[in-house]
């Protein structure tokens, strides 16, 4: 059967539902109404957020009188009529409103997955015991109702006492940063728009992750309206590509990413453990998607490298048997794991060392399949005239930007019947043969 498509970027349509449980109001379908959808994602959110624009000619903003307190069912479908999303959020707000002309306003709304404000509602206390990933799962089970799927840390079991200061959200985030790998990756917990629940896992995991297409997206400044032949290839390029402060040598000093010392003191014994950090140490021990680590190892100034450097000295008090015979949330058995969690914060910070923003088309996209945390391929050409037409793609190709990226978040845009994809995408390692690039050569 062929597919519906003229465009990479058709969707199709949308279903839209405004309701409200207290019976304020009867439920209203505002699907016509509806000008522009977006939804947001981030590996570093437990949530997925959005907005949405309303075209109000139907007197919808009397009928529900928005108060916040609303929520909006949200149903995508592809050309083919085939669903390939759908989510219910709370609205938090409306954002802006403004009168088109006497008879029509248009309407900004928020809005926000439901176990976020059912979180900010809920404070308790209770002691949990169990590995990381354990607590996170209880407590979101108890509390939230909300399932998880996590990877495997290499915490003890630990107990954690549920601060009344803190409401469930803040306590799994607190737990997803003590987390990490056996070799010092940190964990990520995030809400997924094409996955129920939530999911926690480590950098990686996600490095190791398949690709989401086993084709490779182009840069192409001529990228165009596809015609159905085409559709395979158009689906591919990409329209835009926008970098932004990378390579920040004074940010990566400021979160400790290359060097620092490290003391934890036990006041039960008055005994400190002093470890020094090191990049490459930590570093070395991530898989390398690109094959070479963008860091200079021999660059040195007054004769010492970026990683033998002390950017800070940080202390932490982690008073070893707080309890008899279970550790606390920051307790560890042997001074190496100690050094994880020196290496996790630096990981976290180096992802933000080589990002771009990158807009796809939906295309490829509209299926119930998670994007977010997972690998994609990207070509972008060198920037050099090139004067002969050539299949070596090698020649062309610019080994910086080129390579395999870790998709960090995204934004999904639905507008007249239009869908776009805007990907931050990270990665920290480069193309081997960098090194071997002149200036001016092809």
């Amino acid at each position: 059967m062929q597919r519906l498509f003229t465009s990479p970027y058709d969707y199709g349509y949308h279903e839209v539902v405004v309701s409200c449980p207290s019976g304020r109001f009867s439920d209203v379908d505002i699907s016509r109404n509806v000008a522009e959808i977006s939804f947001f994602e981030s590996i570093t959110k437990p949530y997925i957020t959005g907005n949405i624009i309303i075209a109000d000619s139907s007197n919808i903003s009397n009928h529900v009188n928005f108060m916040g307190q609303e929520y909006i069912d949200i149903k995508m479908f592809d050309p083919d009529k085939t669903k390939f999303l759908e989510k219910r959020f709370v609205v938090t707000g409306v954002t802006r409103q403004a009168k088109a002309n006497d008879h029509s306003s248009v309407i900004l709304l928020t809005f926000v997955e439901e176990h976020v404000i059912i979180s900010e509602m809920t404070r308790f206390s209770r002691t949990y015991e169990g590995k990381p990933e354990q607590i996170i799962s209880d407590i979101l089970n108890d509390h939230l109702g909300v399932s998880v799927r996590s990877d495997i840390s290499s915490q003890d079991t630990l107990r954690y006492i549920a601060p009344y200061t803190h409401n469930p959200l803040q306590m799994i985030m607190e737990i997803s940063k003590r987390a990490t790998s056996v070799n010092g990756a940190p964990f990520y917990l995030y809400s997924s728009l094409h996955e129920d629940g939530l999911i926690f896992e480590s950098l990686e995991t996600m490095l190791g992750s398949t690709r989401v297409s086993d084709k490779v997206f182009n840069y192409s400044a001529g990228t165009g309206a596809a015609i159905d032949q085409e559709i395979d290839i158009t689906s591919r390029q990409i329209k835009t590509m926008s970098i932004a402060n990378n390579e920040s040598s004074t940010h990566l000093f400021k979160n400790n990413v290359y060097g620092a010392q490290y003391l934890w003191l036990d006041t039960s014994k008055d005994i400190p453990t002093e470890l020094r950090y090191r990049f490459t140490e930590g570093i070395n021990k991530m898989p390398k998607v690109n094959d070479t680590i963008n860091y200079d190892a021999q660059f040195t100034l007054n004769d010492k490298a970026y990683h033998e450097g002390v950017s800070s000295i940080n202390s932490q008090i982690v008073t070893a048997s707080l309890f008899d015979n279970i550790n606390s949330l920051n307790e560890e058995i042997i001074s190496d794991d100690h050094l994880k969690k020196a290496e996790a914060k630096a990981l976290r910070s180096l992802m933000a060392k080589t990002q771009m923003d990158i807009t796809l088309p939906g295309y490829r996209f509209m299926q119930k399949q998670s994007i977010i945390g997972k690998m994609i391929d990207i070509f972008v050409p060198k920037n050099i005239a090139i004067e002969d037409e050539t299949n070596n793609i090698e020649r062309v190709s610019d080994k910086k930007l080129t390579g395999k990226y870790m998709i960090f978040g995204t934004r999904h845009f639905f507008k007249n019947t239009k869908y776009s994809v805007v990907m931050n995408i990270t990665k920290y390692d480069n193309k081997k043969n960098l090194s071997q690039e002149t200036v001016n050569a092809v």
